[in-house]
């Protein structure tokens, strides 16, 4: 600590201090003013909703002994899935969903790349890191094509996709 301070100093850093300590004593007087008032409003606003919420609470119980006193429906079946076909534990390579997926399609039915990729993606969420594109499917489709298991619609080109159909007979 420096001795050799002036008094005038001495008086000038207490006066600061002072200033500054009166300063935030008031504002955290206005703040106590603040919050108390908060305090007030939020406290009101429970109890509001404590009591909706115990009113709410009691329908929903008073509901559901009417609802248990129902027969129950018999649950849906479950909608035909394209089965991945774990055979043996081992997942099924992508020509073999896109054949299965062409296979369930109606003889006249007519497909896309882009149509048969987005049904795959929406079968099979979770099948690749990424996603069945168009260009994926295209491959298998030409390959079926050149097979003979499918009619091609209409050519493709820069502009529009090739659309199939299964070949009838």
């Amino acid at each position: 600590m420096k001795t050799s301070l002036s008094i005038a100093q001495v008086l000038s850093d207490l006066e600061t201090q002072l200033a500054h300590h009166e300063g935030q004593e008031a504002f955290h007087a206005q703040q106590e003013v603040f919050h108390r008032e908060q305090r007030v409003l939020h406290a009101e606003g429970l109890g509001k909703v404590r009591e909706r919420y115990e009113v709410f609470k009691a329908g929903v119980a008073a509901a559901g002994e009417i609802f248990a006193d129902l027969p129950q429906a018999a649950p849906a079946p479950p909608a035909p899935v394209l089965s991945e076909g774990d055979e043996g534990g081992r997942r099924s390579t992508v020509a073999k969903l896109v054949l299965r997926l062409v296979a369930a399609k109606a003889g006249n039915e007519t497909f896309t790349p882009s149509s048969l990729a987005a049904e795959l993606n929406e079968r099979f969420p979770a099948r690749r890191r990424r996603p069945f594109e168009g260009r994926d499917i295209s491959v298998y489709l030409r390959r079926q094509l050149a097979e003979g298991d499918l009619r091609l619609v209409r050519k493709g080109g820069a502009a529009h996709e090739s659309v199939y159909t299964r070949r009838l007979g």
